[in-house]
């Protein structure tokens, strides 16, 4: 788990492993001692940093797979391709106001994100949730299917959300799967 923020007000409509008491406190590490509660014979391995170029490679090329649950876009487009670069699959998840997505991406074998998302919004045009909010239940949407994609991937059951985007929309409780695959043009891929 790697993350810079400090729990805040703003994460506990949305964030079930937090409560009032862990405001201020590191995220990872606030996580970290709960999660141990549920389940003391597990390895959580945490770091409070931000995800960058210069340390990517210390935080993807030792895990097995990898589950994008960032809120930027600068984060998802590095994990892309340090996901490439190293041959680790992924599960990316994003969540806006209503909605969420979700995508798992089996390096050289499947559409990646760059496929779907070739160019990086704008920062100063991109939607974000610290603007546009979220309701609270749909992180937890989509972190469960993230995580059921892991746990698929590791048992090697049923079939990947690969070479398909499932969209989310939490107002009209609509699940779609938007075929996607690999494009020629898609400079991370080739």
């Amino acid at each position: 788990m790697i993350d810079s923020d400090n729990v805040s007000l703003s994460n506990l409509q949305r964030q079930i492993l937090y409560c009032s008491g862990d405001i201020h406190k590191k995220k990872v590490f606030s996580a970290q001692l709960k999660l141990s509660k549920l389940n003391s014979d597990v390895t959580i391995d945490c770091y409070h940093q931000r995800l960058s170029n210069d340390n990517a490679h210390e935080y993807i090329s030792k895990y097995d797979f990898i589950l994008d649950c960032t809120d930027n876009f600068e984060s998802k487009y590095l994990i892309a391709e340090k996901c490439k670069f190293y041959n680790k699959p992924y599960s990316h998840g994003a969540i806006l106001k209503f909605a969420g997505q979700t995508l798992t991406v089996i390096p050289g074998k499947t559409a990646c994100y760059r496929c779907v998302f070739p160019d990086m919004p704008e920062q100063q045009t991109a939607r974000n949730c610290s603007k546009a909010g979220v309701m609270g239940v749909v992180p937890g949407i989509i972190g469960t299917i993230q995580a059921t994609e892991a746990i698929k991937y590791f048992l090697k059951l049923g079939n990947l959300l690969t070479d398909q985007l499932l969209t989310y929309d939490a107002l009209n409780m609509e699940f779609r799967k938007v075929p996607v695959s690999k494009q020629r043009d898609c400079f991370l891929c080739n």
